[in-house]
């Protein structure tokens, strides 16, 4: 369907690109384009929208998606895809690309997907990115960071939390999104599952999982829930 331009009856234009798309995958799709092709909005006669302000290779990305096809985890526009996934009211879109940026965040495009969190107010890539400048960056930008009101707060706020916690049984974890693969595999366990420990035993410990209940794993490789919704990397127990 993506490409028969002679049976598509609305434009999205961006630059100097025009994609020429379906109303129908519009309206199934986002929520935003329902409302502007069956409520009457302004440009609902005029069977053309422009976009203003991300890239014409965003917009392709969010078309393609559209129509049925993922964004690549290496995608180059992962932050422009996310604001206009928001703007267009795309949830699963915005679902999607969100663990990518989690997943992906690395020294080149970390303050990008900073202000990215920033504007959307998006707590969880906002933790993810906080999380990455705190315990993985090489080298951070903190000029550009004090910029950031939400993203320092959320840093004060893990640092401080980082400081007290230590994984210990009874707490609720999960694998980081920065491991790709466990050291002793995934087995049964999904991404962002979360599980329970059971046991520890120097820096190696147990998760009862709900596919998997005795899962063994790395307590680097963890999270650890401090409050609900706010995960920090594990550490383990200082020795005594």
């Amino acid at each position: 369907m993506l490409g028969e331009e002679e049976r598509t009856d609305y434009t999205l234009v961006c630059g100097e690109k025009v994609f020429r798309v379906h109303s129908f995958v519009l309206i199934s799709r986002s929520k935003f384009f329902r409302a502007l092709l069956t409520n009457g909005m302004r440009e609902s006669g005029e069977r053309s929208t422009t976009v203003l302000v991300q890239s014409p290779e965003a917009v392709r990305a969010v078309v393609r998606y559209m129509y049925g096809i993922n964004i690549p985890e290496d995608s180059a526009v992962i932050a422009e895809v996310l604001e206009l996934a928001d703007f267009y009211m795309m949830e699963d879109l915005k679902e999607s690309v969100e663990a990518i940026a989690c997943k992906t965040i690395n020294q080149e495009n970390y303050l990008k997907l900073y202000k990215t969190a920033e504007k959307l107010d998006d707590k969880k890539l906002i933790s993810r990115c906080v999380d990455f400048v705190i315990s993985e960056a090489e080298e951070v930008d903190m000029q550009a960071i004090h910029e950031l009101p939400k993203v320092c707060l959320a840093a004060m706020e893990l640092a401080f939390l980082k400081a007290k916690k230590a994984a210990k049984v009874g707490d609720r974890v999960r694998l980081s999104p920065a491991v790709n693969k466990p050291k002793y595999q995934w087995g049964d366990v999904e991404r962002e599952e979360v599980g329970t420990i059971t046991k520890i035993l120097g820096q190696e410990l147990r998760v009862k999982f709900p596919k998997c209940k005795d899962w063994k794993g790395v307590i680097t490789e963890m999270e650890v829930e401090v409050a609900p919704g706010r995960w920090v990397r594990a550490r383990a127990q200082e020795q005594q």
